[in-house]
């Protein structure tokens, strides 16, 4: 004999409820993920602001450049020494005391690709009379700034020969 079943006998089928947690993985990835993105946003930020002083030098030299270029005015170009004077002394403050040769000498360790004479119309910038700056032919005027650019851009610290 068949029990005959109605509706009403029937048990409520229950569903579990839907759970709303990751796997135990996810959230450690999560972690490491977003340590990883500090880590990159603080090495971009100390590397940016690193740079900095030379971004201004070569700032200063595009403008001195430019002057010349477009008034060929040579007065202006007297500030390259001093430029150059500034950038050295932001990553290697000794440098603050040298002058003429061993000047010149430390701007070829720092970059040695230059020359080590193409810094020699420096020492005629810093201390000649405006007469002499307005002889020197502008090939060799061209050629130290585009040196000073290449230097303010490139020059590297060379730790424990520097002095």
């Amino acid at each position: 004999m068949k029990k005959s079943t109605s509706l009403n006998d029937l048990k409520e089928n229950i569903i579990p409820p839907l759970e709303n947690e990751l796997a135990p993985g996810w959230p450690i990835l999560f972690t490491l993920i977003i340590i990883l993105l500090c880590y990159l946003a603080l090495f971009i930020y100390t590397r940016h602001r690193k740079n900095l002083y030379r971004r201004k030098g070569l700032i200063e030299l595009r403008k001195i450049e430019n002057l010349w270029v477009t008034k060929k005015d040579k007065a202006p170009l007297k500030e390259i020494p001093l430029i150059l004077k500034k950038v050295a002394y932001q990553f290697a403050p000794q440098s603050s005391s040298l002058s003429g040769e061993a000047w010149q000498q430390f701007l070829h360790q720092t970059q040695a690709e230059i020359k080590l004479t193409a810094f020699q119309i420096l020492a005629s910038l810093s201390y000649e009379k405006d007469e002499v700056i307005h002889s020197i032919p502008e090939q060799d005027l061209q050629s130290l700034i585009e040196d000073a650019k290449l230097w303010v851009r490139t020059h590297r610290v060379l730790e424990g020969e520097l002095l």
